[in-house]
């Protein structure tokens, strides 16, 4: 793991590099789009829009996400 890496789901804002640690992109690494905070019932939740550079974006869950350095 990268030293950017020790608060996975730690605030992430657009244009950072995040990895993701779970799911379907699983040690991916991508830039966010956006971000998208949800509150429904007193929950709050935040997603982020990820894109890949071999392709594809998804929205992903920020807790399975963890920031990483841009060289990693």
């Amino acid at each position: 793991m990268s030293s950017g890496a020790a608060n996975p789901g730690a605030h992430i804002k657009n244009g950072d590099f995040v990895r993701a640690l779970d799911g379907a992109y699983r040690g991916r690494v991508g830039t966010v789009l956006r971000v998208v905070t949800t509150r429904d019932e007193g929950r709050t939740s935040e997603s982020a829009l990820v894109s890949f550079p071999a392709g594809g974006a998804d929205y992903l869950n920020a807790e399975v996400l963890e920031k990483v350095e841009r060289g990693d």
